[in-house]
């Protein structure tokens, strides 16, 4: 377990259009997050932070992995971490974020995510960054421009009378008009720059490598972010996306 721990697992998932594996990750995924929206009334004074994270585990029906400190890694989640929590009618996910805001010692905040095959991994940043997924984003419905009318068409008034008196025909009443229909591949490029660097900004800041930090990258390619990260940061990528839908 300790071999799989030191271990940079990386999968490749499309955004739209999963391929058979990335369908199969989606389903266990989605299962994991509808068992941690179970409703619960619970209250733990001064429990083990393991045991609360194997209740956890139990009450929601699923594989809880912690992070924790051993002789292997100096910086985790304390198994004996002592963690108050009262919950009263929220959820298993509620439970989960009071106890790791509980346990997280000032230096590191610990968070959460679900792994590929549905596993509840809960730890410090720095130790759930090494379980990346290379996700690719299709924002070119982000990035899509009006077209930009360089001359705007206006109406002959005496062709318009003309073609009244005449019963129609003829041809048109409107002279020029021509619009630049063809996309503007720098303002979408920059437009792209823009959508990435507020992804810096809002998602994770610390986590970048841009800022320095080891949780994930941003590359642009026609019109996709190909994002490299963690899941808990492709959770949050998937609510900003929404954001920006609606």
């Amino acid at each position: 377990m300790h071999a799989c721990c030191a271990m940079v697992a990386s999968v490749v998932v499309l955004a739209s259009g999963f391929s058979a594996s990335g369908e199969a990750a989606r389903s266990l995924r989605d299962a994991a997050h509808r068992a941690l929206e179970k409703p619960i009334t619970v209250s733990f004074e001064d429990a083990r932070m393991e045991d609360v994270a194997e209740f956890v585990g139990t009450f929601a029906g699923v594989t809880v992995r912690g992070m924790w400190v051993d002789e292997r890694h100096a910086v985790g989640l304390e198994q004996d971490r002592r963690v108050s929590v009262n919950i009263v009618d929220g959820t298993v996910l509620d439970l989960l974020e009071d106890a790791l805001e509980a346990a997280s010692d000032g230096f590191e905040e610990s968070t959460w995510q679900v792994s590929a095959r549905g596993e509840l991994q809960i730890g410090p940043r720095s130790r759930l960054n090494r379980y990346v997924e290379t996700v690719i984003y299709d924002v070119n419905d982000l990035l899509m421009t009006l077209p930009d009318f360089t001359d705007v068409p206006e109406v002959d008034i005496d062709a318009a009378m003309q073609q009244g008196r005449s019963g129609g025909g003829g041809g048109s009443i409107f002279d020029g008009g021509e619009s630049e229909s063809s996309p503007d591949l720098g303002k979408q490029k920059d437009l792209a720059e823009e959508l990435t660097l507020l992804v810096y900004d809002l998602v994770e800041p610390e986590q970048w490598q841009i800022h320095g930090g080891d949780g994930g990258l941003i590359r642009i390619h026609e019109g996709n972010l190909v994002i490299r990260a963690p899941e808990y940061i492709h959770r949050q990528l998937r609510g900003v996306r929404a954001a920006l839908e609606r």
